[in-house]
């Protein structure tokens, strides 16, 4: 499957070489934060935000979805026993509905994946924390606090991936990683972005 994946990706011009164990095409094998950003790129909008983790072992933790309907984690979900959660945000493969309405297949994801792979942004001011600050909102329902400049970056880069996935679309070729390039200081920015400590940013 792997092989077959990289001889189409190869096929219609993005990578190099169609050696799945290429050097060149796994610049970002190591970079799981990179990897659940791509994850969420491919499921969203299937996303579920964590609204309470039980204390037993025997309960599941809870999520709320985009319509407000409430799910949990499906017991055989590694995540179904975890109580410590880097992120409140979930992208998940699966709904099914026996006893519960369970999720199954779920990736918890940090907010920098949703803010440049998730749905349309748009700033507003809100009051956090009984303070008014700038709130980065996605498709009217995902909301996260950062500073002014950080939200205004972010809706820039987003626009310029944007642009620049327009273009491999209609026009592919080999992804240039290379920091002279313009490419390449946009991949390079937003990589570091996604991977970077959340210290600047709070789950809404």
């Amino acid at each position: 499957m792997k092989r077959q994946f990289a001889e189409l990706l190869h096929d219609l011009g993005f990578v190099a070489n169609r050696d799945p164990r290429d050097k060149e095409v796994n610049i970002n094998s190591d970079n799981i934060g990179l990897v659940k950003a791509v994850i969420c790129a491919g499921l969203y909008p299937n996303v579920a935000k964590l609204t309470n983790v039980p204390r037993s072992m025997e309960k599941s933790p809870s999520l709320i979805l985009h319509d407000g309907q409430k799910v949990a984690a499906h017991p055989k979900s590694v995540n179904a026993n975890e109580k410590v959660f880097m992120s409140k945000w979930f992208v998940y493969h699966t709904i099914m509905k026996t006893s519960k309405i369970w999720v199954y297949d779920m990736t918890g994801i940090s907010p920098y994946a949703l803010l440049f792979f998730g749905g349309k942004i748009s700033t507003e001011e809100q009051l956090w924390n009984d303070e008014m600050k700038d709130v980065v909102v996605i498709d009217n329902w995902v909301r996260f606090w950062c500073p002014a400049e950080t939200a205004v970056l972010v809706k820039k880069l987003r626009k310029q991936l944007d642009k620049l996935l327009e273009e491999k679309i209609t026009k592919t070729g080999v992804t240039n990683w290379d920091k002279s390039s313009k490419e390449g200081v946009l991949m390079h920015a937003i990589t570091d972005l996604i991977t970077m400590e959340e210290e600047n940013i709070s789950n809404g």
